[in-house]
């Protein structure tokens, strides 16, 4: 994954063009420490879309405090402008000094998630939940454990998400897979049923539909399924992929194949 840095140069042309801008937020006041204004005039850029002018004006602020609420967004930056290294070094260094930090668990957790540790996303996404659960983290330790290939694991997580969220269709839909993927076929049909029927329901969810309809052996109603802007050849090929997935011995490995067939 590509890299990419702010300079801290960035600073002073910050200064000046926020100087001439008209915005709702408040400006910083002669009483604000130099750290303050560095971390207002961040937030004014981050939120204008500019990542790395943000990151810039974060990195600085962080150079001269330890105070894990400026680490923590710096860490958040980093990870904005894709540089997951660089930010997991920042939520590391918050947990050395802080191993019950949640945020930095759930960040530190997430990140491992993306670069491929499975298991190390279920160690700090684990202690995060214990800290703070929410819906967010226990999806991603569902998603980390449907990668670990334990799919009774995943389940508990992506159900746990549901009781405190119990309106995320993504959510629903990552526990049929889960319950799919572990054979509970009838069970994962059903856990699909309310999210197909909701107006809400997105063309990402209505392909995970038809590749659980496949995997059960269901062809017919799974070509019956509408997916907007797919063509019956696509259909067909994804759904021969559903067909050949099921046939991996492997959990993980099935849990992987199937992945990357469900994200459409």
């Amino acid at each position: 994954m590509a890299l990419r840095w702010a300079n801290a140069f960035l600073y002073g042309g910050v200064l000046l063009a926020l100087s001439g801008c008209n915005t709702t937020s408040e400006k910083p006041t002669a009483q604000m420490t130099d750290q303050a204004r560095l971390m207002k005039l961040a937030a004014d850029v981050e939120r204008r879309g500019d990542s790395g002018t943000a990151l810039a004006l974060y990195e600085r602020a962080a150079t001269s405090s330890a105070d894990p609420v400026i680490q923590l967004r710096l860490a958040k930056a980093r990870e904005a402008v894709d540089d997951l290294e660089g930010a997991e070094t920042v939520y590391r260094t918050v947990l050395v000094a802080n191993p019950n930090n949640a945020e930095a668990l759930a960040g530190l957790g997430s990140i491992q998630l993306q670069s491929g540790d499975a298991q190390g996303a279920v160690r700090s996404l684990t202690a995060a939940a214990g800290q703070a659960p929410s819906g967010r983290i226990y999806n991603k330790l569902g998603t980390a454990y449907i990668l670990l290939g334990q799919t009774e694991n995943a389940e508990t997580a992506f159900s746990k998400a549901l009781n405190i969220e119990p309106g995320k269709l993504d959510t629903r839909t990552n526990l049929a897979l889960a319950q799919a993927i572990g054979g509970k076929f009838p069970m994962a049909t059903t856990t699909m049923r309310e999210v197909v029927a909701s107006p809400l329901v997105e063309r990402r969810q209505l392909i995970n539909y038809a590749v659980i309809l496949r995997m059960s052996g269901r062809a017919d109603d799974a070509r019956a399924v509408h997916v907007p802007e797919m063509t019956a050849a696509g259909k067909e090929t994804i759904l021969r992929q559903a067909a050949n997935a099921i046939s991996i011995k492997d959990p993980a490995s099935r849990a992987k194949a199937i992945g990357m067939i469900a994200s459409g």
